[in-house]
């Protein structure tokens, strides 16, 4: 739970900084900025749901059926970050548009 709790301050300053991020965007029209952002978006929201999913799974385990045959809050954040994996595109729609903002970043790089 302690490396869980450890990654969870870690998401939440990652989505922080990507807020700033966005900021900065509104302040500069280049397109090439937008297009990062989506995709450091992205991958956030990924990371974001992935960590809620494993967070409300362990904390189920934690407490064992009681968790389950008494329908309490823990059971239902656990149903909540399922569908958190996949509003907003499920989880390989969101690593393809990590990996493809990548690739274009990368060519803008070299070229």
């Amino acid at each position: 739970m302690t490396k869980l709790f450890r990654e969870l301050i870690a998401a939440t300053e990652l989505g922080f900084k990507s807020a700033t991020e966005y900021k900065k965007t509104l302040k500069y029209e280049d397109q090439k900025f937008v297009k990062y952002n989506a995709a450091f978006s992205s991958g956030t929201k990924f990371l974001a749901a992935n960590l809620a999913h494993r967070i409300s799974y362990e904390t189920q385990q934690l407490c064992g059926g009681i968790a389950f045959t008494d329908n309490m809050k823990i059971d239902k954040s656990l149903e909540v970050a399922k569908v958190q994996e996949i509003i907003g595109g499920a989880r390989n729609i969101q690593l393809y548009l990590v990996s493809k903002d990548i690739r274009d970043i990368v060519k803008k790089l070299i070229f």
